[in-house]
């Protein structure tokens, strides 16, 4: 493999976007930061938002949106990283923020679904309606024996209201879209599973009255942690796995449409968090490995449709 590494010590960086200028914006989900970086190592702080900013995306009206999972119940693994100021993650609530990229104004737009606070979203992509889904991951308290029922959300385009369209027992993470627009892709993170199921209109789902997702792929024991997910030009679908430990499955494992795994790259960080790839010319992955707070890039076989909307 030709890896080539931007920049390393971000903290923990997660959902990458690649912008018009060939820079990638991310965000550091133990920093409190949004950043931009360039290939030769430069890096410029977008916005600070509080809490926990995971992924990311722009909207039709040209805002960057972020899936805020609101800090650290408590510390836990994350919390034990090196430069981790603990106190700056400590948990406000999740939220969906707006993010202007030209002040760095931050404002939450979204905090609760039908009455209850969202707990910790963590991925967002929108569609072609304007609209978006995302999903909130939850939390996990061990010692009270408590965890949240988390599930797949969806913000119309007036971002009036927000419904949650999926429940789920498990803490659900990457989300995407077919090209098409005819199907909603999202990984479950504990389990190492794929899940699909058709979209019948904006918000909308197949078979409503089933609560829970189509799996079209479970990942064999020992269970690999299947994190945010990227769908490529011809449906195929990327998610970033890992399982926090050195002797685990780290990687970027690729999917046919329908959930065959077709193709695995490795590489040496226990917490492959995210993939991305080029629109045009080489293709080309980036890969966020945040155990080592790195931004990499690698030649690669495929490349993904350019987003719906971009930076205003």
């Amino acid at each position: 493999m030709n890896i080539t590494t931007w920049i390393d010590g971000l903290k923990f960086p997660e959902g990458p976007i690649l912008m018009p200028d060939g820079s990638v914006m991310l965000s550091e989900l133990l920093g409190n930061k949004v950043v931009q970086v360039w290939p030769d190592g430069t890096k410029k702080t977008v916005a600070e938002p509080e809490g926990m900013p995971n992924g990311l995306a722009f909207g039709p009206d040209g805002f960057l949106y972020c899936a805020n999972m609101g800090g650290l119940l408590k510390p836990g693994i994350l919390g034990s990283m090196p430069g981790v100021d603990v106190k700056r993650l400590a948990y406000r609530g999740g939220s969906i923020q707006r993010i202007d990229v030209t002040t760095g104004e931050c404002i939450d737009i979204l905090t609760e679904c039908e009455g209850h606070g969202l707990r910790a979203p963590d991925d967002l992509v929108f569609d072609s309606s304007g609209g978006f889904w995302f999903t909130d991951i939850g939390v996990t308290d061990h010692d009270s024996r408590k965890a949240d029922e988390t599930g797949i959300y969806y913000v119309p385009s007036d971002m009036s209201s927000v419904k949650r369209v999926l429940r789920s027992a498990v803490p659900t993470n990457g989300i995407g879209i077919s090209p098409d627009g005819s199907r909603l892709y999202w990984t479950e993170y504990l389990t190492g599973r794929l899940f699909m199921r058709h979209i019948t209109a904006p918000g909308v789902l197949a078979d409503p009255d089933v609560p829970f997702g189509d799996c079209i792929f479970t990942h064999p024991l020992p269970v690999t942690w299947f994190d945010s997910l990227t769908v490529g030009a011809n449906g195929e679908i990327a998610v970033a796995v890992h399982n926090g430990s050195p002797q685990g499955r780290s990687g970027v494992i690729t999917f046919s449409p329908d959930g065959e795994e077709v193709h695995y790259m490795g590489f040496d960080d226990a917490w492959t968090t995210h993939v991305l790839f080029s629109f045009e010319g080489q293709p080309t992955a980036y890969v966020t490995l945040s155990g080592t707070g790195r931004l990499v890039s690698v030649p690669w076989h495929y490349h993904q449709l350019r987003p719906l909307y971009g930076p205003r």
